[in-house]
C-alpha cells in the first residue's frame, strides 16, 4: 500500500497540473526574424557584465580563462515575454610557454529575458545545440523541452545527464510554495485570469 504522504503528494501534482493555464510556449530558432538584430551583441555584453562565477574571464599565474565564442540559438515566448537562448563557450588555456596540459573548454547554456539579462544558466556539456520549436536538441536528439510545464520542472528546473538548468519563467514554483502546496492556489488564480482575458 502507498503511504498517505505519497498519495497526498501525487494528488497535489495531478491537481496542480490540471489547474495550469493553457499557455502554449512558442519557440523560434536562430534563423527567425528579430525585432532587435543587435541581440547577439547584447548577449555578449550580458556575459561581460555578469557576476556569475563560471562566466567571469580571469588570469591566474600562467593561464587564462576566457570566452571563446557565443552561439545564439533562438528564442522562446512565454506569458507574452520573449526569452533568448544562447550557449557560451569558455576556455582555460595551457600554461604560458607550454603545450601541456592542453586547453580545456566547457559550455554554459544561458536564458536571457527580453532586456537581455541572464535569468538562468547551467553547464550543459553538449555540442551542436539547436532549437527546434521549443525543443533544444543536440545532434538531432532532444535534450530538453522548454514547453515542459510539469510541476517538478517548474520547481527544480530541467535536469539531463549531469546538467541542471533552473526554471526561469513566471510560473516557477518556489521552495516555500512547493513545501506548503501554495502553488496550487496560484495556478488556479492564474488559470482564471487567463480565462477572463479570453472573454
Amino acid at each position: 500500500m502507498f503511504s498517505l504522504r505519497f498519495r497526498l503528494r501525487l494528488a497535489w501534482q495531478i491537481f496542480g497540473f490540471c489547474l495550469l493555464p493553457v499557455l502554449p510556449l512558442r519557440g523560434e530558432d536562430a534563423g527567425a526574424m528579430l525585432d532587435d538584430p543587435t541581440v547577439y551583441f547584447k548577449i555578449v555584453k550580458a556575459i561581460q557584465d555578469s557576476r556569475i562565477e563560471v562566466l567571469k574571464p580571469k588570469v591566474t599565474e600562467n593561464t587564462s580563462y576566457h570566452l571563446k565564442s557565443v552561439e545564439y540559438l533562438g528564442y522562446v515566448t512565454r506569458f507574452g515575454k520573449r526569452y533568448y537562448i544562447a550557449q557560451a563557450f569558455f576556455l582555460r588555456s595551457s600554461p604560458q610557454g607550454r603545450e601541456t596540459p592542453p586547453p580545456r573548454g566547457h559550455s554554459t547554456l544561458l536564458i536571457l529575458d527580453s532586456k537581455c539579462r541572464i535569468v538562468s544558466h547551467g553547464w550543459d556539456g553538449e555540442t551542436d545545440l539547436h532549437l527546434s520549436g521549443t525543443v533544444l536538441e543536440s545532434g538531432g536528439k532532444p535534450v530538453l523541452d522548454f514547453e515542459d510545464m510539469d510541476i517538478r520542472v517548474r520547481h527544480s528546473g530541467w535536469i539531463w545527464g549531469g546538467s541542471h538548468l533552473p526554471y526561469p519563467f513566471e510560473d516557477r514554483i518556489s521552495d516555500e510554495d512547493w513545501e506548503s502546496g501554495a502553488f496550487r492556489e496560484k495556478d488556479r488564480q492564474r488559470a482564471e485570469q487567463e480565462k477572463a482575458k479570453k472573454h
